[in-house]
């Protein structure tokens, strides 16, 4: 079984394209939406919460952690991973996707808490020596995507206030998972810019996992878990991605 977190909605976009590279896997999805949003916490905080939420996990009998949420990999990069799963981590998936896509200087688009990280630069750097990374905060992207107002005027005033500050890049990297669903957006505002989704590249490096480690073939069932509101979490996945079964209040042992 697959496990897959974020803070909040935003991972539900991972969840997409690991779905799709991967029908036959069950998966187990937590959004940890009592302590969201994570963008403008400190590191050792998130690192806290993340030590809780993947025992959830290691409980459930995952077999894979799947990160959804670019801010705990800012954390790992500090504390490493509180978890004995095998992890795969976006800032590497990041990396990976700019090196595919052969383009010379990239925007990232991320959490301040990510900025502040620098992970997204080194990860590139790791991967694409040569490529310019500008790495560019937008505080107000995840409270509008949990609010259900991503496609709302107010979403796309707060995106256009962030590219009026960029220039024509080339290319923009969503460094938050929350942010390909403000893409309508962004491709309106930049039309030119190739927007590189790390999600992409982590699915497929999940499904290189499952191989790796020989996961058997299960049912595809998805069980979706919150540490806050199940109503509340309901109404905005199915903003996101549409109608879903059941959704159940993670057993957290401080929620």
């Amino acid at each position: 079984m697959i496990a897959i977190f974020d803070s909040g909605l935003g991972g539900l976009s991972v969840l997409t394209r690991v779905r799709e590279a991967l029908p036959r896997q069950d998966v187990v999805y937590l959004g940890d939406q009592v302590h969201a949003p994570y963008g403008e916490r400190a590191l050792d905080e998130i690192h806290r919460f993340g030590a809780e939420n993947f025992a959830f996990f290691e409980r459930a009998g995952a077999d894979l952690l799947v990160i959804g949420c670019n801010t705990s990999c800012a954390a790992a990069q500090t504390y490493g991973w509180p978890t004995a799963l095998p992890v795969l981590d976006l800032f590497d998936a990041a990396g990976q996707a700019v090196a595919e896509s052969n383009v010379r200087d990239v925007v990232v688009l991320a959490t301040s808490a990510t900025v502040r990280s620098g992970g997204y630069a080194r990860a590139i750097a790791r991967r694409a020596p040569a490529v310019r990374v500008r790495e560019v905060p937008c505080p107000e992207f995840v409270p509008l995507v949990e609010a259900g107002l991503s496609t709302s005027p107010q979403a796309r005033n707060a995106v256009a206030r962030i590219v009026d500050t960029l220039g024509d890049p080339e290319a923009i990297v969503y460094g938050c998972t929350h942010y390909p669903f403000l893409e309508r957006h962004i491709d309106a505002l930049l039309p030119r810019a190739v927007c590189i989704d790390p999600a992409l590249r982590q699915a497929r490096n999940a499904a290189l996992a499952v191989r790796e480690h020989a996961l058997p073939d299960e049912s595809g069932a998805v069980h979706l878990y919150t540490t806050g509101d199940p109503e509340a979490f309901r109404r905005g996945v199915e903003l996101l991605v549409g109608p879903v079964g059941t959704i159940s209040r993670a057993p957290l042992a401080s929620v």
